[in-house]
């Protein structure tokens, strides 16, 4: 599902009825928000002139093990995960490549995992659980990213339950092998806990040169 949101700041004066003449009553919205269904915004610009804001929250649901989903099912959960949102890995990379290329045009670009109950999540959920994980605790973040004002861009943030927190790639210090030496696999195991070690991690973007590279660039 693409939800464009379009603050109607300067098209207050539109009637109801010129708006429902524009659109099918099944995308009627109110002077705040259009939701559209499909993978276009051509409704919402054909409305507005112009989209704000974008959320792209495409999701699905079919409970079973991997192994045991039949083929229209993987392509299903495919298809709206993969295709809908560049899975959700994947969509943290195309989140932070955005934010690079919306720099110049002050457009940001955060990506947000929510957490709340629905019909959805009814099937995996205690009943409990899904009435008091409410879709009204993600919204407040969500609409202060959308806000013009919102601090950051390339963020990602977990959001659900009342909790919200910034999530960061983290990089462990590492371990500089001496390339005078062939490098074995006994070398690896021997200093794998310095490759492991977090004591000392930083939060580099995606894009930011790894520390090999720095130290090639610097004998050169």
């Amino acid at each position: 599902m693409l939800v464009a949101i379009r603050v109607l700041l300067r098209q207050r004066n539109r009637t109801k009825q010129a708006r429902n003449k524009m659109m099918p009553s099944k995308f009627r919205f109110d002077n705040q928000v259009a939701i559209v269904t499909g993978a276009g915004a051509g409704l919402a610009i054909q409305a507005f002139g112009r989209v704000d804001i974008v959320v792209n929250n495409a999701g699905i649901l079919r409970d079973r093990a991997f192994h045991k989903m039949s083929r229209s099912e993987w392509d299903a959960v495919k298809s709206v995960h993969l295709d809908g949102t560049a899975a959700k890995a994947g969509m943290v990379g195309f989140t932070k490549a955005l934010a690079k290329e919306g720099v110049r045009s002050n457009i940001k670009v955060n990506a947000v995992a929510p957490g709340a109950g629905s019909s959805m999540t009814a099937t995996i959920l205690p009943e409990e659980v899904v009435k008091q994980w409410k879709p009204e605790y993600v919204a407040p973040t969500i609409a202060f990213l959308c806000h013009e004002s919102a601090p950051c861009t390339g963020a990602v943030f977990e959001c659900g339950g009342g909790w919200t927190a910034q999530v960061q790639f983290t990089r462990s210090e590492g371990y500089f092998f001496d390339l005078e030496k062939p490098i074995s696999i006994d070398a690896v195991a021997d200093h794998w806990k310095d490759i492991t070690d977090f004591a000392n991690a930083t939060n580099p973007e995606l894009d930011e040169m790894t520390p090999q590279l720095k130290q090639i660039m610097s004998k050169i």
